[in-house]
């Protein structure tokens, strides 16, 4: 009896205090369009976040991400919640030149991202 008491007990509290890191203002989020060189969307771009640690002031090392990959909706658009930090984002879709950036993430905050792919150099070759 005691023990069920006891295990209830545990369960209440830890969903009482929720997850860790994962509290209203734990994460930021990142929104961005992509678009062509003419300025038309990009849909189903594919977005790939590599997520690096800061320690002691600088760059450390890339950590795994939870999610390799977002694409942007048929409006060009795409957004993700990200815990704060800083992160590369790749942008790629096929006929164009992969596009990189790194941005800084922080807790509560919106960040926005404007990505205009250019044309691969390989675009004009058809098999």
């Amino acid at each position: 009896m005691h023990l069920h008491f006891l295990l209830a007990s545990l369960v209440g509290l830890a969903t009482a205090m929720g997850s860790p890191g994962r509290g209203a203002d734990a994460s930021g989020t990142l929104r961005g369009v992509v678009r062509d060189p003419d300025g038309a969307i990009v849909a189903d771009a594919t977005i790939l976040i590599q997520h690096w640690e800061l320690k002691d002031g600088g760059l450390s090392h890339p950590v795994p991400q939870r999610e390799p990959l977002v694409y942007t909706d048929s409006r060009g658009r795409f957004s993700v919640q990200l815990p704060p930090g800083v992160y590369d984002v790749f942008i790629s879709f096929p006929i164009f030149s992969p596009s990189a950036e790194q941005v800084r993430i922080e807790a509560g905050k919106e960040t926005k991202m404007e990505c205009d792919l250019r044309p691969s150099a390989f675009a004009g070759y058809i098999y």
